[in-house]
């Protein structure tokens, strides 16, 4: 998978990333951009069915726990470059979560990894609502076999965001936000650097299962 140079993730606009996107429904910040949609939604509808099913499921607990411990910090430095710090947010809007961001001069650009709590149907939820998001777009097996989703409320990856959802296990997942760099934007697929920062997180899941 190509790897994306420092650039594709500093010096995205604030005003793209404060916008209200990805709604399912309600108001989204960027970290809660491409949750599922409510719980009671999810129960009502999914279909387990449509999900692909995850043959080796992932324990995610110490994660959930700790979900900066996603990306390396040398994994951020390639990313961003040096000096980019991790905020935990263990009571983030859909479950707990890390943020890493970039910022000079209200200029911004990051990654956000959460842990949804909304549903514990998995991937399964996301699917019994494909048709009331922006996009849906399944992607190849994240790690050799963990099914993954590039999807969101709001269509914005002509502004450089995207959000793909990876199956862990039949009844959990993990959200990847991307926000790529102003000059990245148009020149680099958000959805194909989201799925490269999901190989990653998933990669470094298996380490610790």
């Amino acid at each position: 998978m190509r790897r994306w140079p420092k650039i594709a993730f500093v010096v995205a606009t604030a005003a793209a990333l404060a916008a209200c996107s990805g709604k399912e429904p309600g108001d989204a910040s960027p970290s809660t951009r491409g949750s599922a949609p409510s719980a009671s939604a999810s129960s009502s509808t999914s279909s387990p069915a449509d999900a692909p099913e995850v043959r080796n499921p992932l324990n995610i607990s110490a994660f959930t726990e700790s979900p900066c411990d996603t990306i390396s910090s040398a994994q951020i430095e390639e990313y961003f470059g040096p000096g980019i710090q991790p905020e935990a947010r263990p009571d983030g809007p859909n479950g707990p979560e890390c943020a890493w961001f970039t910022e000079s001069d209200n200029v911004r650009a990051g990654i956000v990894v959460t842990f949804p709590e909304l549903s514990s149907k998995g991937l399964s939820a996301l699917y019994a609502h494909r048709s009331e998001y922006a996009f849906f777009e399944e992607l190849d097996l994240i790690a050799d076999g963990y099914p993954a989703v590039a999807y969101d409320g709001v269509d914005s990856r002509d502004q450089g965001e995207c959000a793909v959802r990876v199956g862990t296990s039949n009844d959990a997942t993990v959200d990847i936000n991307i926000y790529l760099s102003q000059r990245a934007i148009g020149n680099v697929d958000p959805c194909e650097a989201a799925e490269e920062v999901a190989t990653a997180v998933i990669g470094n899941i298996q380490a610790r299962s």
